[in-house]
């Protein structure tokens, strides 16, 4: 999740710098044969006009020198706004010094980790001191992020537009938080109806907790250790038992992100389509849950200004793998009814960890890094190769193969 990993935007610096800088040559090098030409041939007048014309070239380039001069800036721009939503940054100018300045562009440098759209330029200006002036830019952010800048281009152009200079002016520090969109994909988190057996309590997320309450035929994500064998040699079906407790309704949230866990080009980036799909998921559980946890984050009500705040500022460094952020959880004897990871690449050691008696379902969303690198081929590191299926599907949890990321990565811009 490095920013040299980033995809690049166009270049969005005007196409009429090289040719004003050209034409601005053009005039000088042939002032200056002009010139020659009058020596050589021994006229005045010819030699007056050359040597006006170079003086009007160099008064050019130092008044669009001085265009560009002791400016001073002030950007504002939204504290946050979603993958895709069109925002406008405002930039104050201001002029220092007390003199008539032609128009100037402004140019603001985002940063390059920032992939976005120009959806509005900004226009010329002309400041003048004392008179702060504001102009407005539109742009569409593309990547969900924590993006911070303080700089911005001038390009400044003399009266008779024969010469285009710049110069980089420093700027508050801005920063603007891009949160991930939510992208929608097949979820069931409806396991209370089942033959034989309906939660008339309609709580979507009960899980094993320390009441028995009654039997259920098995579905994807029960664990073995609750399967009823009596009922279910009578029945000659996986029967298993039903278990409640006040905090069967928990559910948490956990997303892989250590380091060299995120895989991807400039089409798109596994971890990326993960918060994408973390947010949609959360955003379905805040309904039923009575609490959700995303990684440490705890919250209830229909706000989730935290968590996707976290969503938007998570990147591929951290330094626990999934194991251990879910055992950090386990330790801390916090009941959940049911855990929800997405994985990339293969953590062993989770094997073991769902294996134990975790008191509540799992369901595991695993993503193909080949999806995200074309011609990759699929190792026993990456979490969907089929032998690595077969061990967490034995653990009891659900697995969900994630598909279609194109469709999602689309769907967030």
């Amino acid at each position: 999740d490095h920013p040299e990993h980033h995809p690049k935007r166009p270049h969005t610096r005007t196409r009429l710098t090289p040719m004003r800088n050209a034409a601005g040559l053009t005039l000088t090098v042939a002032s200056s044969f002009l010139a020659v030409v009058a020596l050589l041939v021994n006229s005045p007048a010819l030699f007056y006009m050359g040597t006006a014309l170079v003086a009007t070239i160099f008064a050019s380039r130092a008044q669009a020198k001085w265009a560009v001069r002791d400016l001073a800036i002030e950007r504002t721009v939204p504290e946050r706004t979603e993958v895709g939503e069109t925002i406008s940054v405002t930039l104050e100018v201001k002029s220092a010094r007390r003199f008539a300045r032609p128009l100037v562009t402004i140019q603001d440098r985002i940063p390059k980790s920032m992939p976005h759209e120009i959806v509005r330029a900004s226009i010329p200006l002309a400041p003048s001191f004392g008179q702060p002036i504001q102009i407005q830019y539109r742009i569409r952010p593309l990547r969900r992020g924590v993006f911070k800048w303080d700089e911005a281009q001038v390009w400044g152009s003399d009266a008779l537009g024969l010469v285009l200079t710049d110069s980089k002016v420093h700027t508050n520090l801005s920063q603007l938080k891009v949160i991930p969109k939510p992208i929608p994909f097949e979820l069931n988190l409806l396991y209370r109806v089942q033959a034989g057996y309906t939660d008339t309590r309609n709580r979507p997320l009960a899980g094993q907790g320390m009441d028995h309450r009654g039997i259920r035929e098995y579905a994807p994500g029960d664990s073995l250790r609750s399967i009823h064998w009596k009922a279910t040699a009578r029945a000659t079906k996986i029967l298993v038992k039903e278990f409640d407790s006040p905090s069967s309704a928990n559910a948490l949230v956990l997303i892989q992100n250590h380091l060299g866990s995120n895989v991807g080009t400039r089409e798109g980036f596994s971890l990326d389509l993960m918060c994408g799909h973390a947010a949609f998921l959360i955003g379905e559980l805040v309904k039923s849950a009575e609490e959700v946890f995303l990684e440490q984050i705890q919250f209830d009500g229909p706000d989730l200004t935290i968590p996707m705040d976290y969503l938007a500022g998570i990147s591929a460094d951290g330094s626990n793998t999934l194991t251990e952020k879910l055992s950090q959880h386990l330790s801390q004897d916090k009941p959940f009814g049911h855990h929800f990871l997405f994985l990339l690449r293969m953590d062993h050691a989770l094997v073991d960890v769902l294996s134990g008696d975790l008191g509540a379902a799992s369901t595991l969303y695993i993503y193909n890094p080949s999806d995200f690198q074309p011609g990759r081929l699929v190792t026993l590191d990456d979490a969907i190769h089929p032998e690595n299926i077969r061990k967490l599907e034995q653990t009891g949890a659900r697995v969900q193969i994630m598909t279609g990321w194109q469709e999602g990565i689309r769907a967030a811009v």
